[in-house]
């Protein structure tokens, strides 16, 4: 069984080693065969060696976008590693008497290019995208929210951070 498989690679191998002929016909057109012809004086072709490059190593982890180059009529899905809100308090209420206050947003690599930053709070878009991750956010209600981030190409949602919950205190006027 083992010959067998030998003489069968060794049949499948033998076409693509051929030497390859030319010769020219009674109307002077050129042919090409890869067996030499009885009836026609035909010449071995000589092929020139190919073209080789060495293949250049991509490390992910330092160049990112190595692997996924920016197309512009369409957009390229990308993973960010990290993408979440940070700024927020934990355990405790974060303490904004008129609403107002910022977050970061920590993303790594950093932002690709045609990528915007936008928040999402309580499952809403919120604000304009833009390439800042430092956000600010006005006149929050009071009470428990869930903040996240995205990162937009276009309209379209590359990727989305996991919610953050936190609680807002406010003043309260009688």
């Amino acid at each position: 069984m083992h010959s067998l498989v030998l003489l069968t690679l060794g049949l499948i191998a033998v076409p693509g080693a051929a030497q390859p002929y030319t010769y020219i016909d009674e109307g002077g057109t050129p042919h090409y065969t890869d067996t030499p012809s009885r009836h026609v004086l035909s010449a071995p072709v000589v092929l020139t060696p190919l073209n080789r490059l060495p293949a250049r190593a991509i490390d992910p982890q330092t160049d990112p976008q190595a692997l996924l180059p920016e197309r512009e009529s369409q957009p390229v899905f990308f993973r960010y590693t990290v993408l979440e809100v940070s700024g927020l308090p934990e355990g405790q209420a974060l303490r904004a008497n008129n609403g107002t206050f910022s977050v970061q947003v920590r993303v790594e690599p950093p932002l690709r290019a045609g990528h915007r930053l936008q928040l999402v709070l309580d499952g809403t878009p919120y604000g304009v995208p833009g390439r800042s991750r430092e956000i600010k956010l006005d006149n929050v209600d009071r009470g428990e929210h869930r903040l996240a981030a995205r990162i937009l190409h276009g309209n379209t949602e590359v990727q989305r951070s996991a919610d953050a919950t936190f609680h807002l205190q406010r003043a309260r006027l009688r």
